[in-house]
């Protein structure tokens, strides 16, 4: 397959894709097809329907997650 953006190559990789209710994010790793050249991924089937179901999870069942780390936020 080719980028339709640039023309460049893809390759199969394990991408890490975030999902944001607030301040609560999930970060998920997932297979995509990734253009060598411009970066720009394609997911296969169904998965932005799955990303979009953990979103709805995370509003509704936070628990369901295990909490891996913490975030600090600090104003300059």
């Amino acid at each position: 397959m080719i980028c339709i953006f640039c023309k460049g190559h893809l390759s199969k990789k394990k991408v890490q894709e975030e999902v944001q209710v607030d301040n609560d994010h999930i970060v998920v790793e997932i297979e995509a097809e990734v253009c060598d050249n411009c970066h720009e991924r394609y997911f296969p089937e169904g998965t932005v329907d799955y990303l979009q179901k953990l979103r709805k999870e995370l509003k509704t069942k936070k628990d369901r997650f295990r909490p891996v780390g913490q975030v600090y936020h600090m104003a300059s």
